[in-house]
């Protein structure tokens, strides 16, 4: 089981802020689709992996709920004059199991808990 946390960012300029601090072109990520990213610090060190989801108003990224303020405070750093505000979504987060062969159990439950609480996104 691996715990996600969220980072919602919003703002006219955010698809070029969040370019400049990630290994992977979100300026020309369509809505509706994910990519895989590493964010860095100005020396290129690696400091948090997760994903980037598009979304017409906003982008949202997944990442190991340990790095999510740590990397909250560093993107805020460095909003000067864009028009980009970085937030952690209070109290979200999300679970993924991984099984392998699939589990028909665990499908059926995760279809459960989808249809009960629309709290689960297909991506």
């Amino acid at each position: 089981m691996f715990t996600f946390s969220r980072l919602l960012i919003t703002g006219r300029d955010r698809s070029r802020f969040l370019h400049n601090f990630c290994t992977n072109d979100v300026r020309s990520l369509p809505e509706g689709h994910l990519t895989e990213a590493f964010f860095t610090d100005v020396k290129a060190r690696i400091l948090a992996h997760g994903y980037i989801l598009a979304f017409e108003s906003h982008h949202e990224i997944l990442l190991p709920t340990a790095d999510a303020e740590p990397l909250r405070k560093h993107l805020d750093r460095y909003i000067i004059t864009e028009d980009v505000s970085v937030t952690l979504s209070p109290g979200l987060e999300t679970r993924i199991f991984l099984c392998d062969p699939p589990d028909p159990a665990l499908t059926a439950l995760a279809e459960a808990v989808t249809e009960q609480t629309g709290a689960c996104r297909s991506l």
